[in-house]
């Protein structure tokens, strides 16, 4: 198992799938966009429609794609959080090239650990790792352990003061009516998504207290 450090030699493979007009960078060792990635992009998309967020944190950042497309699109401080370094690098190094350096701040962290208690405005979006994978030995492997598991940490953190949660997990991580439950215990409503992608499902939940509200 690799314990993360505070160094990589980021170096950038290529372009990564155009986000519209956004085009980022992908980096040796840290989780490409994919599937995943467009699903919880759709329901991050959604949420921001309503707006009025004073902080967005996207947790477990990769690329950076959530975060970037949020600050670009909305001008919203957006935190954008890893434990990979080499993740944190290639997030600083797409937020420094499309000049949105006034809006970003990048954070090297276990989940949202290190995130002080917010205010109520604030959505947290958590593309999570795959599997609940114990041992690993390189970075590249931080992206894919976590499993549901992640998710859950995130909603023990967050879940007293976030207005909104996105989630995305794999369907292989486990059974999620826990977390569903949860979350709807925090005074969240809860609305579920999911694709089929060969032999699994990827899940993505939105849970925001207007929606309980609405319900």
């Amino acid at each position: 198992m690799i314990r993360p450090g505070y160094s990589c030699q980021l170096r950038v493979t290529s372009n990564c799938p155009p986000l519209g007009d956004l085009v980022l960078s992908c980096c040796e060792n840290v989780y490409e966009p994919a599937e995943d990635t467009w699903l919880a992009l759709d329901i991050l998309e959604k949420t921001l429609v309503s707006n009025g967020y004073s902080i967005v944190l996207d947790v477990g950042c990769g690329t950076g794609v959530l975060g970037v497309y949020t600050a670009a699109k909305t001008k919203t401080y957006t935190v954008l959080i890893d434990v990979n370094p080499c993740a944190t690098y290639c997030a600083k190094t797409n937020t420094e090239r499309l000049g949105l350096s006034a809006y970003v701040d990048i954070v090297q962290c276990d989940n949202a650990t290190c995130i002080r208690r917010l205010g109520t405005r604030t959505l947290a979006v958590y593309n999570t790792p795959y599997l609940p994978v114990e041992e690993y030995d390189e970075l590249l492997g931080l992206a894919w352990s976590g499993g549901l598991r992640e998710a859950q940490r995130i909603v023990d953190i967050a879940g007293e003061w976030a207005s909104c949660i996105i989630l995305v997990y794999s369907s292989l991580s486990g059974d999620d009516r826990e977390l569903v439950g949860k979350l709807r215990d925090r005074g969240f409503g809860v609305e579920r998504y999911k694709i089929h992608f060969f032999f699994e499902d990827i899940v993505g939940v939105r849970a925001c207290r207007v929606l309980a509200r609405q319900g």
